[in-house]
């Protein structure tokens, strides 16, 4: 499925915000930064229950940084959750760019998540490591080498894909 992606940008004091698969994406809002701060001391301190209510205001307005740490606080399993949750916030985290996540997507596949695909974790590794992310890179390499040709050609037209999507509209 070719997901249809409407990029706009919305000015509101300080803020700049993109649609990305119907699911806003906040880059500087200095409100939620604030609030993301904040979760990050929490975090820091191990109090992951309101770290996690800090990190749940600011993704659910769209704040990438905020959807990154909720995702790795279930990630990390240091609040209730599952593997679903997880999935959920890295995906909208990823969808917006955020390379972390796009990262631990592509490591989800290689650590089992059934509800990844093999090229999927090679689309997301290829664009978590156009941003540098070096383990991304080699999981990239790794998968392409033990992908079937037609099934790396499928691969690489999804990498351009989320390419297009979910990395050139935020650079």
């Amino acid at each position: 499925m070719k997901a249809l992606v409407i990029f706009f940008c919305v000015l509101l004091v300080s803020s700049h915000a993109y649609a990305a698969d119907e699911h806003v994406c906040v880059y500087n809002d200095s409100e939620l930064e604030k609030n993301h701060q904040i979760a990050l001391s929490y975090e820091m301190d191990g109090n992951y229950d309101d770290a996690a209510k800090l990190y749940l205001i600011g993704a659910e307005r769209g704040y990438v940084s905020s959807l990154g740490g909720l995702a790795f606080l279930f990630d990390g399993a240091l609040i209730g959750g599952n593997a679903l949750e997880t999935l959920k916030w890295h995906t909208l985290a990823a969808k917006c760019g955020y390379a972390k996540s796009q990262s631990a997507l592509s490591l989800s596949y290689i650590f089992g998540m059934e509800n990844i695909s093999k090229a999927e974790a090679y689309a997301w590794s290829y664009v978590a490591g156009l941003q540098g992310r070096k383990r991304a890179e080699e999981i990239n390499k790794d998968l392409g080498e033990d992908m079937h040709p037609l099934e790396l050609g499928k691969a690489k037209e999804l990498a351009k894909e989320y390419y297009e999507n979910y990395l050139k509209p935020f650079q």
